[in-house]
C-alpha cells in the first residue's frame, strides 16, 4: 500500500485523469488546456502527466460543466 506522501506525489496519465473525472480523454484535455483543470507536468517533449492529488482536489471542488469549456473548432 502506498503511503499518503507517495499518493500525493503520484503522476497519472491522461487516461487515468479522465477516468477519475468520469469524462473522455479529449474532454479532459480540453479542460486542462482551457485552464479549468490542473495543468499537466511535462516530463519530455511528448510525455505529460498530471499530479493525482491536484486532480482529486479539483474533483472535490466540483468539476466544471463541460459546456462551459470553449470549443476551438472553426
Amino acid at each position: 500500500m502506498a503511503s499518503k506522501q507517495q499518493s500525493e506525489q503520484q503522476l497519472i496519465t491522461l487516461r487515468q485523469a479522465a477516468e477519475l473525472c468520469g469524462v473522455g480523454k479529449r474532454s479532459f484535455w480540453r479542460y486542462s488546456n482551457s485552464g479549468r483543470a490542473p495543468r499537466p507536468v511535462r516530463l519530455t517533449a511528448r510525455c505529460v502527466r498530471w499530479r493525482r492529488a491536484e486532480i482529486e482536489s479539483w474533483i472535490e471542488r466540483g468539476c466544471p460543466d463541460l459546456r462551459t469549456v470553449p470549443n476551438n473548432k472553426h
